[in-house]
């Protein structure tokens, strides 16, 4: 009876033994690896970046079922787009972008990261890249992965950490997961305001209205408009007739020495409240905010 005793405590501490070096491996081993994963810290993921030396802008923003590409490029002083169509970009949205990516920092890091937690993270297929060229021709890139389940925040990478997996708050992002027509220049006319000799608005059957230099307060609003949004497809004589621009209700001519004249046409009201404009320079078709046309439309020419 004691033998059996002293072999059931001898198999109990035996079995207690084996449980306390697993425990101790599992404390050991696998904890220490999971600290080293997760490592808090607030980071800048382009340290010493600066933007003034930014040449080129590539954004890819994936918005099911869209995928929109941005391509901008640093010519003679100006951002210009020059894909999806070559046109000036909007520069206070690129100045945006740059500044946002100075000032991106990381909540979390997660290191020692492979293929697996790549796709686990949506890293495998970004719903968003951007890359950046600078002008001593180095390139800087950086991949925007899914949002975490709490938190607010979404994983990134960069291209001068690899391996390294950041976690950083979603809205930070906000101003890059945009469509292409967000960094489009807005504005409608070129010729600078200062330059401007003389503007022709032309009312259907009504004759036309002329403004010269000495009406260029008055007109300032008319020669600084914008577009608040861009038809999006191919604008061919169909398009046209649809929005009222076959037989334009207003007609709008800018001049100055020294510059192609800029024409607008004005069609019919949307029940949206906007009002559609044809570029015929461009073959271009924009929305324009009803509040800013309606104080054009009202212009008359005082004696």
């Amino acid at each position: 009876m004691k033998k059996s005793m002293k072999n059931s405590l001898m198999s109990t501490a035996l079995l207690l033994s084996v449980l306390l070096i697993a425990m101790l491996y599992f404390f050991f081993s696998y904890l220490p690896e999971e600290k080293k994963q997760e490592n808090s810290g607030r980071q800048g993921l382009f340290p010493g970046l600066v933007k003034e030396d930014v040449i080129f802008i590539s954004i890819l923003y994936r918005s099911p079922p869209n995928i929109y590409q941005t391509d901008i490029e640093f010519i003679s002083n100006r951002f210009m787009m020059i894909k999806p169509e070559v046109c000036e970009a909007n520069q206070e949205a690129v100045r945006i972008v740059l500044n946002d990516l100075q000032g991106i920092y990381s909540e979390n890091i997660l290191t020692n990261t492979g293929k697996d937690v790549f796709k686990e993270y949506g890293l495998d297929n970004p719903a968003a890249k951007v890359k950046l060229k600078m002008s001593d021709s180095s390139i800087k890139e950086l991949d925007i992965g899914s949002k975490t389940p709490v938190g607010n925040m979404s994983y990134a990478t960069v291209s001068s950490t690899p391996g390294v997996v950041y976690l950083v708050y979603s809205y930070k992002f906000k101003n890059l997961e945009k469509s292409s027509d967000s960094f489009r220049g807005r504005d409608i006319f070129t010729i600078p305001v200062d330059d401007i000799d003389q503007v022709e608005v032309i009312k259907k059957d009504s004759k036309p209205i002329i403004f010269g230099k000495d009406m260029k307060e008055k007109i300032l609003s008319l020669c600084t408009l914008f577009a608040s949004s861009f038809y999006d497809g191919r604008v061919d004589r169909e398009v046209l007739k649809r929005y009222g621009l076959t037989d334009p209700v207003f007609k709008v001519r800018i001049f100055a020495a020294g510059y192609k004249a800029d024409r607008l046409y004005i069609g019919v009201r949307q029940n949206s409240g906007s009002w559609p404009g044809y570029l015929p320079d461009k073959n271009e078709l924009v929305f324009i905010n009803a509040p800013d046309l309606e104080k054009i439309l009202s212009l008359r020419r005082e004696n």
